[in-house]
């Protein structure tokens, strides 16, 4: 269709039950087909599309567990500050309002889904390990709150801060709160 001339920038209307303020690539995110979202970037897509909050692409992406996926939305996302819009450690940066975990970051949804490679990939576009929620966590505290020891230890890895603070919570109190043995274990080994 995009050969045939089809806008790929096209949005999905607001009064549509589904997907409304999405384009063609926001569909393809959420539902993680990073092969068509690799062909909409190289027909001049942009990612910048959503319901209006703030929440894109890259969001979708980066909460899917498909490193490809992210990879798709993040080269958008590299495009669309190649030719003068946002950039990209801005677009990583946004945090947006979702029914399940509150305003996050897609460092955020990233690290809830367990999804070690999106972690850094998202890193390494200049997301901050810092960055805090609506309840004001960082992915550390997220990652140790759902006994993630994996993704806790990614994520000291690449630079977060063991006893930084969430509203005056360490990560290791909330995984004592949380009653997450393992990832207490795994801190104590850690910090």
């Amino acid at each position: 269709l995009v050969r045939l001339g089809a806008d790929v920038n096209a949005v999905v209307p607001d009064e549509a039950e589904y997907c409304s303020g999405w384009n063609a690539f926001c569909i393809a995110a959420v539902n993680q087909h990073g092969a068509i979202m690799d062909e909409l970037v190289a027909a001049g897509t942009t990612m910048l599309h959503g319901a209006g909050d703030g929440w894109t692409a890259l969001h979708d992406a980066a909460m899917g567990k498909r490193p490809e996926a992210l990879a798709a939305a993040l080269a958008a996302a590299a495009a669309e500050e190649a030719a003068g819009g946002i950039r990209v450690a801005a677009a990583v940066a946004v945090t947006v309002p979702n029914g399940w975990a509150g305003r996050s970051s897609a460092l955020h949804l990233a690290a809830l889904a367990g999804d070690e490679g999106s972690v850094r990939q998202l890193v390494g576009a200049g997301a901050d390990l810092g960055a805090r929620d609506w309840l004001s966590r960082a992915a550390l505290d997220l990652a140790a709150a759902t006994g993630r020891v994996g993704m806790m230890r990614v994520l000291v890895e690449l630079g977060a801060d063991v006893n930084a603070e969430d509203g005056g919570q360490t990560a290791l109190q909330l995984a004592a709160e949380k009653g997450r043995a393992e990832a207490v274990a795994a801190l104590l080994d850690i910090g």
